[in-house]
């Protein structure tokens, strides 16, 4: 009895210093002492900061206390131990106590304990280098099953069923399985996504939607890590309780991205979503490289360079919600990108946060859909390569795709900008559009202070639904734009702006 009193002991104290840290989970990319007002981006969704717990002090000394647990955890993750069904286990004792279930919780943090105790080593891969190049946009390869969960080239898969980063590789940051769509219902209710599923070791993801003029979250938080059934093509996350379900499948043929949230054994709120690619893809790089160059870091002296791809084009999505059921239709991007540090050994050391200052985003309409990645350099750095500067049309009228081989991106100056520009020109025709947000998320960036090149900067991350106007001209004939789209966006000023 005394041992379930002092593992209670234990769930409580970590409950009462830590529920707060629900949200706090991203040790796969975070830096173990972060730097100040990190912001919420899409590194990991929510600001990175260290655990804090406070433990009571009579408890058996056989018992390691959660100080000891985090701290394990930690240095076994860095040396690339498996210890990832541990945390899956810490999240769930979490859970289960917040429910009022105490018996319950303690099992799983005594599974927790005994995890990271036993953790094996990742498997490892061979080392490399990749290399970075300024613009890949002439790639145009459809994705394989590989190039979605690439295993044995950046991944590797744990006895446990998931994939994750090798033992011998700690310079991955981030790796993004985003899934973001825009759309409107017959009765015209407009519909906007913001998707992820969190890979193993990073940072947990609550899936929200914009309905009827604001933001709802129906479904819970979900976490790492990221289970893969190769036979399907799909991976799939779980929330805290493993009540909910969330997976995104790939069927290679017809182009299409399944993304389904469900629950598991009772009835709830549900989404389906399947989007299909339009289009050639628009790629980052290839997984054997060469990258380019997504940012310069804003807490080090660190670039971060990306591979992987973004499909785009028309998705139909069903959402049951409250007893009702609502269908849209509209457009969809998946985002499959890979973040590395370039110049540090590690992430933990290397630069962390989002890059400064990228906006990257896509539009779509009937006639066509257009992607674009660009980044400003705000910093004194002067990176080895150009940073991203590429953008891709897909014609479905003409059944043609375009690079964009000039163009010209702009904003009105202001940290959280309300208009954007963008002039470019390609084979044959350019384009003249304006955009303007219809919402962001979150409803006002967060702004923070400091980069290592100017300790009284002022940066920021968001999001933003975009409706876009203007004109395409393509061989003399003339396309009006009347366009939504999602971007994300950092932004960096020397003054504070609006």
């Amino acid at each position: 009895m005394k041992l379930k009193e002092s593992l209670a002991m234990i769930v409580i104290g970590l409950v009462i210093g830590s529920l707060l840290t629900l949200a706090v989970l991203n040790l796969q990319q975070a830096p173990l002492n972060p730097p100040k007002n990190f912001p919420q981006d899409t590194y990991g969704d929510q600001p990175s900061c260290e655990i804090t717990t406070s433990i009571p002090e009579k408890i058996q000394p056989s018992i390691p206390r959660i100080e000891e647990f985090k701290a394990e955890y930690s240095r076994k993750r860095w040396m690339g131990y498996d210890v990832f069904k541990a945390h899956e286990y810490y999240v769930r004792a979490l859970d289960a106590y917040k429910h009022g279930e105490r018996d319950e919780a303690v099992k799983l943090f005594e599974k927790a304990i005994e995890a990271v105790k036993e953790a094996d080593l990742l498997p490892s891969l061979p080392k490399r280098e990749w290399e970075i190049t300024d613009s890949n946009i002439m790639v145009d390869d459809v994705p394989t099953p590989h190039d979605f969960v690439p295993l044995g080239t950046i991944y590797v898969r744990s006895e446990n069923g998931y994939v994750a980063y090798p033992s011998n590789e700690p310079r991955w940051k981030l790796s993004c399985f985003i899934y973001v769509a825009y759309g409107e219902s017959e009765d015209g209710d407009v519909f906007v996504y913001h998707g992820r599923l969190p890979f193993t070791g990073e940072g947990p993801h609550r899936p929200r939607i914009w309905l009827n003029d604001e933001w709802i979250y129906p479904f819970p938080t979900f976490y790492s890590p990221m289970y893969y059934d190769e036979e399907k093509v799909m991976v799939y996350n779980y929330d805290a309780s493993h009540s909910y379900i969330q997976t995104l499948t790939y069927d290679p043929e017809k182009r299409l991205w399944i993304h389904e949230i469900k629950p598991i054994e009772r009835d709830g709120p549900r989404l389906k979503i399947i989007g299909r690619a339009m289009g050639k893809t628009f790629w980052m790089g290839r997984w054997d490289g060469p990258f380019i160059i997504h940012g310069v870091t804003f807490n080090k002296k660190d670039i971060d360079i990306w591979g992987g791809f973004w499909d785009i084009g028309e998705m139909t999505a069903e959402l049951i919600l409250n007893g009702r059921r609502y269908v849209f239709k509209g457009s969809f991007l998946f985002d499959r990108a890979s973040h590395l540090t370039y110049y540090y050994d590690s992430a933990k050391e290397g630069g962390a946060g989002a890059p400064l200052e990228f906006s990257c985003f896509y539009l779509c309409q009937d006639e066509f859909c257009l992607a674009v990645a660009h980044t400003d350099n705000p910093s004194p750095f002067n990176p080895p390569t150009s940073l991203q500067h590429q953008a891709r049309l897909n014609l479905f009228m003409e059944n043609r795709s375009y690079p964009l081989t000039e163009f010209k991106f702009w904003d009105d100056g202001g940290i959280q900008p309300k208009t954007f520009h963008l002039v470019g020109r390609f084979d044959g025709g350019e384009i003249r559009i304006v955009g303007e947000p219809i919402n962001y998320w979150p409803n006002r960036w967060k702004v923070s202070r400091e980069t290592w090149w100017n300790p009284e900067a002022y940066r920021t991350w968001g999001r933003a639904t975009i409706h876009w106007t203007g004109n395409i001209t393509i061989n003399g004939k003339t396309i009006e734009v009347d366009a939504y789209g999602i971007g994300e966006f950092t932004r960096y000023n020397e003054r504070l702006t609006d």
